[in-house]
């Protein structure tokens, strides 16, 4: 019964991760609110995960950069607790995976803004299936992902958009979503998930990219996703 309210409410975009609003007169308290909110989300996660205390360490270990873009979300207003909602997880991996730490940026002169935001929605309703409350099935993630026959809302292949560019972007792709069972493994299934929504509700992208209002303003002309999606359903 718990699945069918939570698909339900994904089809009717229902679910989102909850948001802080400071009063202006307690804008100071932000940065200790926000250590709250990760003490008691993520790392607390990290902490049952592992049981010995390493959570800040095994995060290091897993590389600066990766630091840095998970904890972007932690420096966006209004502020994102980071809930585990596997719907906004699969956005972050698609976002992450696909378009923001891969590649493809460096080849979107193969790809006009209408086709991007159409690979970005297929991408996402890709991984949704392979997201789950209790984890992401990272097998089927890297799989999905890769498939060259991967096709868009109006037909195309994304192998036949790229054509020269697929394999260095499919490259990039496998680097990435490398990174992410490890992080499974040493800071726990659940950990990742609050991870993955966090970056899925911030990102930089998801306003102009996936139709979502995320944490800006819609610009007044149409998103390349507002575009795209004029012509099929959004994910």
């Amino acid at each position: 019964m718990a699945e069918a309210a939570r698909r339900a409410f994904a089809e009717a975009g229902l679910l989102d991760a909850t948001r802080v609003h400071v009063p202006e007169q307690a804008r100071e308290l932000c940065h200790d609110l926000v250590v709250q909110l990760w003490a008691a989300t993520v790392s607390g996660a990290i902490a049952r995960h592992r049981r010995d205390g390493g959570g800040r360490e095994a995060i290091a270990a897993l590389g600066e950069e990766f630091s840095w873009h998970v904890g972007d979300g932690l420096r966006t207003y209004p502020l994102i607790v980071p809930d585990p909602v596997p719907t906004l997880a699969a956005r972050g991996i698609a976002e992450w995976c696909w378009r923001r730490e891969s590649d493809v940026e460096e080849w979107h002169f193969k790809i006009d803004d209408i086709t991007m935001a159409r690979a970005n929605i297929a991408a996402t309703r890709a991984v949704i299936p392979h997201v789950h409350p209790e984890g992401v099935d990272w097998l089927a993630v890297r799989l999905v992902l890769m498939v060259p026959t991967r096709r868009l809302a109006d037909g195309q292949a994304l192998a036949d958009i790229l054509e020269e560019a697929w394999a260095p972007v499919l490259a990039s792709i496998h680097r990435q979503i490398d990174l992410w069972p490890r992080a499974d493994e040493t800071l726990g299934p659940e950990a990742v998930l609050r991870m993955l929504t966090l970056h899925g509700s911030r990102t930089e992208s998801v306003g102009e990219w996936w139709g979502r209002a995320g944490t800006r303003p819609q610009p007044a002309m149409p998103s390349p996703a507002q575009r795209a999606t004029a012509l099929c359903p959004p994910w």
